[in-house]
């Protein structure tokens, strides 16, 4: 169940070990992103830094973050490679959605990940349905000693390249019809392979894979729930999920924001005779930038910190309307940053196109822009659930 008495103020000492991999992570971010590469490098300095144990509970070792905390250092991290701190969210915020839903079952794997750097990466996309984990063509086929075998296509496999462990959403028949059914398994050496090493137009450090999973065959303890419990426990901790993959946009924008506005003042038109920095258009174009930031963090942290909704579909759309809303507004930033710097942020000598390249995942996270607005809509107007 979701705590109700959630911190008002993220921990800055977390904010601040995220800061202190800043300098690193941005001096790599544009070689990963020019060769495809994923960000191994990154993940050394992560896992060493105690950095992937940090939505671990305290007293099995991590570093005990809420999803306060995870939103903050997040979106801190990102500052330094969007594409890193994307592929670590997919493990920080299943760690903590596991360990607020499923705590007991999951204690011998939070341990691996606070004492032995074990890393999970999340398997629900898939070509068919999507980012709609409650339709899953993936199959899960129970096998008559107990167990399951597992057949399927998984998309955006963020951080496949490192995961020690899979998290898979699966269909299974039964007298009640098809159920989800969660699972998290060690990576096996057979019955998974990718389909195709991740080539895309920004976040290219992700090693977001495409993987078939071919008749594998999983343990009965695998399963971590089944039914009615994933549904509600996907819903339930979407404080988890959408707050925190949008505070890695807003680290991007923060990023592109921060790059323009402390160059300008050393930068001059020599046609007219001034700084840059004293043109009142490009002073607009700044204040408007940090407005649209300021706006978009306090909405992200107020939605995170406030007490969640006791109805689990609502809480989920507050959280995707959260996410939606700073993922539009790191974008529009984005934007404004590179028509701000001019022809020069438009080479790759320096990180605005890459930045704006990676903002635009962010609105390709689900649930899309239609979905999130009906499913606010709804709520609001009492004319059902979720949307289909």
């Amino acid at each position: 169940m979701q705590d109700r008495s959630r911190p008002t103020e993220p921990r800055h000492d977390l904010v601040e070990l995220a800061a202190g991999l800043v300098p690193a992570l941005a001096g790599r971010a544009a070689g990963y992103d020019e060769a495809d590469a994923f960000c191994h490098e990154d993940f050394d300095d992560l896992i060493a830094s105690g950095y992937t144990a940090i939505t671990v509970p305290a007293e099995l070792g991590g570093g005990g973050a809420g999803a306060l905390d995870l939103v903050a250092a997040q979106s801190k991290l990102a500052e330094g490679n969007p594409a890193t701190a994307l592929a670590v969210n997919m493990h920080l915020h299943g760690v903590g959605l596991l360990t607020e839903g499923f705590r007991d079952r999951m204690e011998p794997f939070l341990k691996q990940v606070a004492t032995d750097g074990a890393i999970v990466a999340g398997g629900f996309s898939e070509p068919q349905s999507g980012g709609n984990w409650w339709y899953q063509a993936t199959t899960a086929t129970p096998l008559p000693g107990g167990g399951f075998r597992l057949s399927g296509t998984k998309t955006f496999f963020t951080g496949w390249p490192r995961a020690t462990h899979l998290f898979l959403t699966a269909a299974v028949e039964t007298e009640n019809g098809r159920e989800p059914i969660g699972f998290l398994v060690p990576r096996p050496e057979r019955g998974v392979r990718v389909l195709g090493d991740w080539k895309a137009m920004g976040m290219r450090a992700t090693g977001s894979h495409a993987v078939a999973i071919d008749d594998l065959e999983v343990p009965p303890e695998c399963v971590v729930a089944q039914g009615f419990p994933v549904a509600v426990g996907f819903l339930a901790g979407s404080h988890w999920s959408w707050p925190s993959f949008a505070s890695i946009f807003l680290g991007a924008a923060e990023a592109a924001f921060r790059h323009v506005a402390d160059g300008l003042p050393r930068r001059r038109n020599e046609g007219l005779g001034q700084g840059l920095a004293e043109l009142p258009g490009v002073q607009q174009a700044v204040g408007e930038m940090r407005m649209r930031l300021d706006a978009a963090r306090a909405a992200l942290l107020a939605a995170v910190a406030g007490p969640p909704d006791p109805d689990p579909v609502a809480h989920y759309g507050r959280m995707a309307g959260a996410k939606l809303f700073t993922c539009q507004t790191a974008l529009e930033v984005c934007t404004l940053a590179l028509r701000t710097a001019g022809g020069s942020g438009y080479l790759r000598t320096g990180p605005l196109e890459r930045l704006l390249r990676d903002a635009h995942a962010g609105l390709l996270l689900p649930p899309s822009h239609d979905a999130t607005l009906q499913w606010l809509g709804r709520v609001e107007l009492g004319t059902g659930t979720a949307p289909s």
